[in-house]
């Protein structure tokens, strides 16, 4: 038996070549939450691509917070979307997935019991959550060329707001009292 377990661990990574997405798929779901899995096959699948990670990046107890945590900061929507499903998340993990997680992600950790979401985190999560709002509203009322207007209309307003911050910004800059530590 400690054979056979040996030569696994030897022979696995060899199976993370196979061009088929399939066999890497069946081979994240079948290790996704074993606690004796081989590390080094574990890390492979959690950053093969988003849709063969996912069940690894939503149950591997063999993952750190530190691979979490990176996973989640370059990784796509869906990558981060499994993170957050996962049965806990430590408070540093929240607080990346808060930060730069898409709003699926933001979603999902959101509505996720097991996440130790930190104070900060949170506030963080409805700033962006009430972001969108705006923009979804538009487009389940007005469909896609609702959020077209709405982006062109996002425009004119900011081009009308660039000289409140222009013109202060060239007093400031061009003033010899303000400017002669400098």
């Amino acid at each position: 038996m400690i054979a056979q377990i040996l030569r696994f661990n030897r022979e696995a990574p060899t199976l993370l070549d196979d061009p088929a997405p399939l066999v890497r798929r069946r081979l994240a779901e079948y290790f996704a939450a074993q606690t004796h899995a081989p590390r080094a096959l574990v890390s492979a699948l959690a950053s093969d691509e988003s849709d063969i990670a996912a069940p690894v990046l939503a149950h591997s107890p063999l993952l750190s917070d530190a691979e979490l945590i990176d996973i989640a900061a370059t990784g796509d929507a869906l990558a981060q979307e499994a993170i957050a499903h996962r049965f806990q998340l430590s408070a540093s993990v929240c607080a990346a997935l808060a930060e730069v997680g898409a709003s699926a992600a933001a979603i999902a950790l959101a509505r996720n019991p097991g996440a130790d979401i930190p104070e900060f985190s949170l506030r963080r999560l409805v700033t962006r959550l009430i972001a969108i709002v705006p923009a979804f509203v538009v487009t389940w009322i007005y469909g896609e060329s609702g959020t077209a207007r709405l982006l062109i209309l996002s425009q004119v307003i900011l081009s009308l707001q660039l000289p409140f911050a222009i013109v202060p910004l060239l007093m400031f800059s061009t003033s010899k009292g303000l400017m002669k530590g400098l």
